[in-house]
């Protein structure tokens, strides 16, 4: 090693460096070390920050220019604030590997072990010298100049070729958030850059107050599950390497890694198939078969499948003879080389045609409460109707407040559940009125004065959740043992955000996802979930959705949200599903076509969801399965070529695919269409007033040209904004139009959308348009694109993709941007520049654009 001796005494931690006989890979200087990932050097200065993120390859160096980068940082138990460390020192125990001492300000050091290997660095949490101080460790934040595409699940972050990544290593080391949980971010745009961080949360004690969907719960201690233990992998490597690295990661530090025929699933084409969900039962399971064959899907769902979730008994009117029928259904799919996958809603817990054992007749002691609980202020009798409690700090509030607008609400008693009406206060105590005993097949009894009572935990969804570890990982085990018995291969769990009403965050959606993985990994098993995270990344085989939005008819529900997944999941290399959507007997052949095009240009599989009797009485139901099945065995052959999958990602064109005569594949460009509902608000309506270097004239094109079908109630798109073709922006002023947001609508924030032509005459390219509102360079969006005569460009949907197009208004090239900003209410100015472009000639025109939704129905 060639570095200056340098060494660093506090107790028996030390930065130790070598003489030039020595030459490890691992480096140390003069108050700093250097630590190696992969192809990426991280410099960490004696002050505990990151100085430098080295390419190795190039000698670029990552770090940003403002904001610090960390290798750790802590939240202290009473103090929500963010605490840096302010002494780093090192041990050097090997070549490779050596030990980190961070101390904080007030005193904790947090023991680090560095271990390099060929692609990447492992970090591990070995000591702490106060374990009962530090409530949560950071890993990071990993601050960065990075402005590619991020990979937020993965915890990834891109600049241009080179690739910069952060994985947990335990179940309890994750990103942050509710329910998807976020390890790589972007900074606002006038820092710009993005940053990596996990975190690792002391779940040891009781009493830790959790907030979710604004219910607060006590979350139950859970031994072991601390800091020290919690590691993270750290790694810098090009593009085409990430799926190779994590791999090597997965095999080597113990992560779930999936396998399927003998391929990591990440690698696998399985997990790219589509499937039918539909209510099979013992009766119609051959009918549904046959749909499944005759479409080509390979795998089929049973959506309503259970009599109770907690348990998960097979619904015995689906079912009659119980879990023989259950299998059998699976047994005659696989004869049929059809695999069978099942529905759960997570750990919802809750009785639907079967009484749920862990609530009746006697509810599980693990259930989760809302704190705080209290004691009965006077004795219950059994058909007493109102109940006096021993007043507490909160309670009053804690017992009127709705979960997620339930209307029953509950408290518990000893083996009781009791449902309550109203809630008051009254001499000194608090009573509860219109009291209905025996709430959800629980056996109302006489109560002694004294007894505990405390509100149990009932939400939107009518149903109860675990309140401890074990009973989260116990009902993870029943779906894992009911899917390898009944002989399926999938399990897709929606709601699985709802682990969280445990208590311990992402560590409870982690905890019972894994105990369905150990259940069945060995056979050759898909994951499915509704949400993502860095630790459930390597578990998940894909993620879906559908939420029954059928309000805005086949082609319309959450379009703008599936586009916006599908380039998420890219991102997160992650395989793509459009989710569901619902053909009937009024579903159109062109329907069909549209959305198996679109899946075809994402790489992406579809789930249709039908009611099976109801679909067959389409009378283009025979010609709507071959459509079908063509689209699905071409996506997956590779039959289309990257120039036709980016026509095909188009949301405004439909297209038709047939064989040759020699039986290769045959696609057609059928028509651009738009929603016949659409009502366009003239664009003349809302008066916009020339500020700067522009001008303002009618609008001269049609809404088609944004490209966006316009699935819709009523959409505008302003006059033409037309630049003066200077250096200065344009600026105009107006108003956007009002839509009533009292309404029950979807999505209903309006996006700052653009629609930006260059006229075929035009001196010469635009390099970088942007778009700006109110003189705030957050609410802007910008096209990292050059811009050619002739040539316009669209953001044609809510999502960080804009499209630019030529004069026959076919697709040239898709352009990665930020997440496009919400447009503030009332009066606004728009500021319109570019690079380049100061020679004779018309200047660029913009046009803007908003929408208002189709209201949901009641």
């Amino acid at each position: 090693m060639t570095c200056r001796s340098v060494r660093y005494l506090v107790g028996d931690m030390y930065l130790h460096g070598a003489t030039g006989r020595e030459r490890p890979r691992m480096k140390t200087g003069s108050g700093w070390v250097e630590l190696n990932a992969g192809q990426l050097r991280i410099r960490v200065s004696e002050d505990g920050r990151i100085c430098c993120l080295r390419n190795a390859a190039r000698g670029k160096n990552y770090c940003h220019s403002v904001q610090p980068a960390f290798l750790v940082t802590a939240q202290f138990v009473g103090d929500p604030g963010r605490v840096v460390p302010v002494k780093l020192q090192c041990r050097k125990l090997s070549a490779s590997r050596c030990r980190l001492a961070f101390t904080f300000q007030t005193g904790p050091i947090v023991v680090l072990e560095a271990t390099e290997h060929s692609n990447y660095l492992r970090l591990k949490v070995i000591k702490l010298s106060h374990p009962d101080v530090i409530q949560c460790l950071y890993w990071g934040p990993m601050a960065t100049s990075m402005e590619g595409p991020i990979g937020e699940y993965v915890g990834l972050l891109r600049q241009g070729t080179f690739v910069i990544g952060m994985l947990g290593l335990d179940m309890n080391t994750d990103g942050h958030g509710d329910g998807h949980d976020l390890s790589a971010r972007r900074y606002p745009q006038t820092e710009g850059g993005s940053w990596l961080e996990l975190e690792t949360w002391d779940w040891r004690r009781d009493g830790r107050t959790e907030d979710f969907f604004g219910i607060r719960m006590d979350g139950r201690g859970v031994h072991g599950v601390g800091i020290v233990g919690s590691g993270v992998v750290l790694y810098g490597c090009a593009e085409s390497r990430v799926l190779d690295t994590i791999e090597a990661v997965e095999q080597a530090e113990s992560l779930p890694h999936p396998m399927i025929e003998g391929r990591w699933a990440k690698r696998s084409p399985v997990p790219w198939g589509s499937s039918w969900w539909t209510d099979y039962t013992e009766e119609n399971i051959d009918r549904c078969l046959d749909l499944a064959v005759a479409s080509g899907f390979k795998w089929l769902c049973r959506f309503r499948t259970f009599g109770n979730w907690g348990h998960f008994d097979p619904d015995p009117n689906l079912y009659p003879t119980g879990f023989a029928g259950f299998k059998g259904c699976s047994d005659k799919a696989k004869a049929r080389g059809v695999h069978t996958l099942f529905y759960t809603l997570s750990t919802f817990t809750k009785e639907i045609n079967l009484p749920e054992p862990c609530i009746s007749p006697v509810p599980d002691r693990r259930l989760q409460t809302v704190p705080p609980e209290t004691r009965l202020a006077r004795a219950l009798g059994r058909n007493d109707t109102a109940v006096r409690l021993e007043d507490r700090d909160g309670l009053l509030g804690a017992l009127r407040q709705p979960h997620m607008d339930v209307k029953e609400k509950a408290i518990w008693v000893d083996d009781e559940l009791i449902q309550y009406e109203h809630v008051e206060s009254e001499g000194g105590h608090v009573v509860l009125t219109e009291c209905k005993r025996g709430f959800y097949r629980t056996v109302p009894a006489v109560h002694p004065a004294g007894r505990r009572a405390v509100r149990v935990l009932y939400t939107y969804w009518q149903c109860f959740f675990p309140g401890t570890e074990a009973m989260n990982a116990e009902l993870g085990r029943r779906v894992g043992w009911l899917a390898r018995k009944g002989n399926f291969r999938q399990v897709t769990l929606d709601g699985h955000e709802g682990c969280r009403f445990t208590g311990h965050g992402a560590y409870s959606q982690n905890v019972f996802l894994d105990a369905i993985y150990r259940e069945t990994h060995d056979k050759d098993f898909l994951y499915t979930g509704s949400n993502l995270g860095n630790w459930s990344w390597h578990a998940l085989s894909y993620i879906s959705w559908g939420e029954y939005d059928c309000h805005k008819g086949f082609r319309g529900g959450m379009l703008d949200y599936r586009l916006w997944r599908m380039i998420q999941l890219r991102n997160n290399y992650m395989p793509r599903r459009l989710g569901q959507h619902y053909p009937d007997k009024h579903t159109t052949v062109e329907d069909v076509e549209w959305l198996m095009g679109l899946a075809a240009g994402w790489d992406a599989g579809v789930e249709l969801h039908v009611e099976i009797d109801n679909f067959n009485q389409n009378p283009k139901r025979d010609l709507i399965v071959e459509k079908i099945r063509m689209w699905e065995v071409a996506r997956l052959a590779g039959a289309f070529s990257e120039r036709q999958k980016l026509g095909l990602r188009q949301s405004d064109c439909i297209h038709t695919l047939s064989r040759t005569t020699r039986g290769g594949w045959r696609l057609e460009f059928v028509r651009r269409w738009r929603h016949l509902l659409l009502q366009m608000t003239p664009a003349a309506s809302v008066p916009i007033r020339s500020l700067g270097d522009g001008s303002v004239k009618p609008c001269s094109v049609l809404f088609d040209w944004t490209h966006d079908p316009g699935i819709y109630q009523s959409a505008w798109l302003s006059d033409d904004l037309v630049h003066g073709g200077g250096k200065q922006p344009g600026c105009w002023e107006f108003t956007p139009p009002e839509y009533d947001r009292g309404e029950r609508v979807a999505w209903d924030t309006q996006k700052l959308q653009i629609l930006v032509r260059l006229p075929k005459t035009a001196a010469g390219p635009i390099r970088h348009p942007r778009v700006i509102v109110n003189g705030d360079p957050e609410l802007q969006v910008r096209v990292p694109v050059v811009l050619q005569p002739g040539q316009y460009l669209s953001t044609p949907h809510d999502m960080p993709m804009a499209f630019v197009y030529d004069a026959n208004h076919e697709v040239v090239k898709e352009v990665p941007i930020r997440n496009l900003p919400a447009l503030p209410t009332g009066p606004l100015t728009v500021e319109f520049a570019f690079d380049g472009g100061a020679g004779k000639g018309p200047g660029p025109i913009l046009n803007l654009r908003t929408h208002r939704h189709i209201p949901l129905k009641p």
